[in-house]
């Protein structure tokens, strides 16, 4: 719960992040067919311990992911705050 938790509140991001990176490591990995199995298993793994590190550390210090926070916005129609409670006063 602790490592999934903020992952799946970055769940667009981590989304649009893994579809990059997998775009821009496999063919440097040699992946261009489902027959690179190995390869394939390996980077999948690699890029959800890079987001699960990545989402907890993110939103120790913002309310949203970024994808998030830009859908929110769009949605709404207005800026959404991102900074979360903690770290808001940071920066004045």
């Amino acid at each position: 719960s602790a490592v999934l938790s903020p992952m799946g509140r970055m769940a667009l991001t981590n989304y649009l992040s893994a579809t990059v990176l997998f775009l821009l490591a496999g063919p440097l990995l040699g992946i261009d067919s489902t027959a690179d199995l190995p390869a394939i298993v390996g980077l999948t793994v690699a890029i959800l311990v890079v987001q699960a590190v990545w989402s907890g550390w993110w939103l120790r210090r913002f309310r949203y992911g970024p994808a998030e926070w830009a859908w929110r916005c769009l949605t709404w129609w207005q800026r959404a705050p991102i900074r979360s409670g903690r770290t808001a006063h940071i920066g004045r």
